[in-house]
């Protein structure tokens, strides 16, 4: 069925399953990723970043407040109501998240999801070569949405802006630069403990 969850003396127990947080600048492929490894875990929910993030894009402008506000009111809202999903349903959650303020603030309602439901969270940032995370970049089905496609304001936040956790060693990072999405599903898979290594 895709939950997660185990037996005691013959009576289902259902345990809390993960909340799985893929980070990493944009273009390097969270959102495949995510799909892949939602194929893989039958029933998880998803919850990209621009499911959150569109509603506000369509109304501000990049960086302004009140984009930011409304992106911060979505994101507590959802994840509120994220709660009342069944606790042996995987979740898993893509951002674009760098390590600021801001950032540390945004991501604060999928801590406090964790915290509320006992589920527990795993982040993983996903990392491309340059030349690989520009190539996606421009890939076709990132036309006409929110999606950034400007390579020059990709290279810059490459080189100024850290992911938000990078330092944190209760974070993994992985390397999607030469895996397909379900190689990289699986390899994420292998590291929650759900597949052999």
């Amino acid at each position: 069925t895709g939950r997660m969850g185990g037996t005691v003396r013959g009576h289902a127990r259902l345990m809390p399953a993960p909340i799985v947080h893929l980070n990493g600048h944009p273009g390097v492929g969270k959102l495949t990723i995510a799909r892949a490894l939602q194929d893989q875990l039958p029933g998880a929910r998803l919850l990209d970043n621009h499911v959150l993030l569109d509603p506000a894009r369509a109304l501000f402008d990049r960086g302004t407040a009140e984009l930011n506000t409304l992106r911060a009111d979505l994101r507590r809202v959802t994840f509120d109501a994220a709660q009342n999903v069944p606790p042996d349903v995987p979740i898993i959650l893509t951002d674009a998240l760098d390590d600021s303020d801001l950032a540390a603030r945004i991501f604060a309602p999928v801590r406090a999801l964790a915290g509320a439901t006992g589920r527990p969270l795993h982040r993983f940032i996903l990392e491309v070569s340059e030349a690989e995370n520009l190539r996606r970049l421009a890939a076709p089905d990132r036309v006409g949405r929110f999606k950034l496609r400007d390579p020059e304001i990709l290279v810059d936040g490459r080189n100024t802006l850290r992911i938000l956790g990078w330092d944190d060693p209760d974070i993994t990072i992985v390397d999607v630069s030469n895996k397909a999405a379900e190689d990289a599903a699986d390899l994420i898979l292998q590291l929650l403990g759900c597949r052999p290594q």
